[in-house]
């Protein structure tokens, strides 16, 4: 995969950590998720300018993970004191948090035990409009993004010094629902080069429409099942020997049981690489009813030069609606209709595939976001006394009676000694 190395020479490479810490939620496995594409791009921004890169999680590590050869690696256990003295013998410039819940177990240590390092979230998405956004599809009524997931990762944002966000669209409403300062968040979203058009398959060279997406993730098994449902036989009524293949490890029997060969409708389990295999699919479908942040399966589908047909959630955040061809629906009937006239008319497959290579120079490519990124942490390495005095719910947040996470977590590691 195309991703920014960290071999690249860099304008600012002079600026250094001497020590960066990731703490991942997971181990990061970009062929089963987009959190691991996550994860590696920001490694890859960062690596160069630290001396050091090392990634720790509790997670059990996978035989499907990424390679991680040029970081050093550590399992870590969660509610346990030694923590405390790793961290401490690291002595981290920077620390970085894998979504809201790894800063709240490990967030309050490296306070107390690195207060000069430099604290930074990376949501991944924005897990409370997630949250309710699934809990509207399933009850019929309005979001509710208050909710108590948005409480606790607003809280965590308030506790770091930077979120890194995924989509511009959060950055909105975490700025204009939320009254978060804008100062305290930064728009860094998936990064990826642009293909050579010469460089993918062409129309004629493919067939068939696919999905990808690991089925631990809740809004994938929604919208393969709405797609099996409410799309394919409309589908189906008009190309009657095209075949949809389902792509992702983890799913579910929900999902397996949609196997049906003779309705044209195929899960494939995971892919070994999945950019590979999707140079051979005609169109990429992303039928996603709910969700939040960038998604991986669209930048796929620009990467490897593939139409994408999203729904309005899947376009949320990919720069903007009204650029992407063809337009994101949300009607099952007019999604038929794209599948059907994008599969059969060659002009405008090309035109849809143009659109994506466009949008992917436009906003994702390294070289627009890097450098930006350093020099905002390198401001705010310079003026980290003053930028923490400033943020004063922040330092709420770090007064004895809100720091429920970590009294939880004191309690839990003074139970298992017992």
């Amino acid at each position: 995969m195309l991703r920014y190395g960290s071999k690249t020479e860099h304008p600012m490479a002079n600026f250094r950590f001497n020590n960066i810490v990731f703490i991942g939620k997971t181990w990061p496995d970009s062929s089963a998720s987009a959190a691991g594409t996550r994860i590696l791009d920001i490694i890859g921004v960062l690596k160069p300018h630290s001396e050091t890169v090392h990634f720790a999680s509790s997670a059990i590590r996978q035989d499907t993970c990424d390679r991680l050869d040029d970081l050093v690696c550590h399992n870590i256990e969660l509610n346990h004191d030694s923590f405390n003295d790793w961290i401490t013998e690291i002595n981290p410039d920077l620390v970085i948090f894998d979504r809201f819940m790894i800063e709240e177990q490990f967030g309050w240590r490296v306070s107390q035990c690195c207060p000069k390092a430099i604290r930074v979230l990376d949501t991944s998405d924005f897990h409370g409009l997630r949250h309710a956004r699934e809990q509207a599809i399933k009850s019929g009524g309005t979001p509710d993004i208050f909710n108590d997931i948005s409480l606790r990762e607003y809280a965590a944002i308030a506790r770091c010094d930077l979120t890194l966000m995924i989509s511009n669209y959060e950055v909105t409403l975490l700025t204009d629902q939320f009254s978060i300062s804008r100062d305290c968040l930064w728009h860094l979203p998936f990064l990826q080069k642009a293909p050579d058009r010469q460089s993918v398959n062409g129309f004629a060279g493919r067939n068939h429409v696919m999905f990808v997406g690991g089925f631990k993730h809740a809004p994938n098994v929604d919208a393969v099942r709405w797609l099996y449902n409410a799309i394919w036989p409309l589908v189906r009524k008009q190309l009657a020997d095209v075949e949809c293949h389902i792509y992702g490890p983890y799913a579910p029997e929900s999902i397996t049981q949609l196997h049906q060969p003779k309705k044209g409708f195929f899960i494939k389990n995971r892919a070994e690489d999945i950019r590979i295999t999707m140079q051979n699919y005609r169109l990429n479908l992303a039928t996603l009813r709910y969700g939040a942040g960038n998604k991986g399966k669209v930048i796929d589908g620009w990467v490897t030069g593939t139409p994408t047909i999203t729904t309005q959630i899947a376009a949320e955040g990919m720069s903007g609606n009204t650029n992407l061809l063809p337009r994101p629906s949300d009607e099952p009937e007019s999604i038929a209709r794209q599948i059907i006239t994008l599969f059969t008319d060659e002009p405008a497959w090309n035109n849809a595939r143009d659109r994506g290579i466009e949008l992917l120079l436009e906003n994702n490519d390294p070289s627009l976001h890097a450098e930006l990124l350093i020099q905002k942490l390198t401001d705010i390495s310079d003026n980290l006394d003053n930028y923490r005095h400033r943020n004063m719910l922040g330092r709420l947040l770090q007064k004895q009676q809100f720091r429920a996470e970590e009294y939880m977590s004191r309690w839990i590691d003074l139970k298992n000694r017992q």
